[in-house]
This record gives C-alpha cells, structure tokens and sequence, in this order.
C-alpha cells in the first residue's frame, strides 16, 4: 500500500533527488523487515553480519574520505554495527503497529475516511463504508522511524479534520482496553453532536 502511495504522489515530488532511494528504503523496511517473523529475521542478520559485508566496509571508507564529509571512519562503523538492533526493533515495532490498528478497525465504529496516524510519519487511512484500508509516508519525516521502539508509539486518530485522540500506546496495556476507551470517547462525541444539531433546530 505505501508503495503504492509513494508511485501515485505529485511528479515534482517524484522527480526529486532523493525520491528513488526513500522508496527503496521504505520497501525495504515495511515490505521486507517488516513482514519477517522472529526466527527469519535472527537468521537472516546471522547469516550476513552487516559489520562485515566487504561493500559496506568499503562504502564507509569511501564516506570518510571525502573531504567535505564531517565524520571519521570509526564513527561509521560504529553506526554499522547498530544497524542490526535497529532493524530487529523496527520489526517488533511496525508489527505491532499493525496488530493493534487491525484490532481497532474491527472494535471501533469508526465513520469514513478516518486516519490513524503514528509517530507523525505514518498514516494508515480507514474506509468501513467500503471496508478498504490505504497507507501513506511523509517522506520528509522518515528519520522518525530511526527512534521507533519495539513496544510503544505515538498514535493519533483524526476524524475529518479533528484530531479525535492522541495517546502513547504501548504493550503495557492491552489494545482491546485502548480500543473500549476510544469508543466511549467517540460515543460522547457523538452524542454531544447530536445534541447541539437539535438545539440549533429549536433555536
């Protein structure tokens, strides 16, 4: 769906310099990483090292040298060897993004075109009218997905134009209770609507 969304997105956007690698980055991270469970992912970074791939070793060097490049080589290899921790935590993270929005579509009554928007970067957008999901990716936001951690997120859900909710959400408590709480709170929404339609037709 990201993928999808990024090819359909305004031509000066796609002409820009960095367009092609973000898209790459982000099929990489949702399409690959992303879908991996545990056990796959363990063996994937077992089985190539990425302090040890020969063209890394060889790409850090050559970033090093260039003289207008501000960080020496031992920094980037330092940064090399936390990449695998980065890309066990987004796994655990963009999954649990996932089960929990999938959990809130099917418990919430929610009206149309409903966005749930995570750490500002991500949005996931909700029709029940037509029962279909869509996904969009600020690109000018991705580096938020380098602080992502693999139990928590920060969850907005706007309807409309109105931010409904906005909550830190996180494995210590469980998505149905988050779900219940959202409900009421759209519930009284409602019925605060509702009440000020009637009073402007009495008036």
């Amino acid at each position: 769906m990201l993928i999808e969304y990024i090819d359909n997105l305004q031509e000066d956007i796609i002409g820009s310099r960095l367009f092609q690698p973000k898209r790459q980055l982000i099929n990489y991270l949702f399409n690959g990483i992303g879908h991996l469970p545990k056990n796959q992912l363990e063996d994937q970074l077992s089985q190539a090292p990425l302090d040890k791939e020969d063209n890394l070793i060889l790409y850090t060097f050559f970033l090093s040298q260039t003289e207008h490049f501000n960080f020496e080589w031992s920094y980037l290899l330092s940064k090399l060897r936390n990449l695998p921790d980065f890309l066990k935590r987004f796994n655990k993270y963009i999954n649990f993004v996932c089960s929990d929005i999938n959990t809130m579509i099917t418990s919430i009554q929610l009206s149309d075109l409903t966005f749930f928007q995570i750490d500002e970067f991500l949005q996931v957008v909700y029709s029940p009218t037509q029962n279909s999901i869509t996904a969009q990716c600020k690109l000018d936001l991705l580096n938020n997905m380098l602080s992502c951690k693999a139990g928590q997120y920060r969850l907005k859900i706007i309807c409309g134009s109105k931010t409904i909710i906005s909550l830190d959400r996180s494995t210590k408590e469980d998505v149905k209770s988050v779900a219940d709480k959202i409900q009421t709170l759209l519930t009284v929404i409602h019925n605060n609507n509702d009440s000020k339609e009637d009073d402007n037709e009495e008036k």
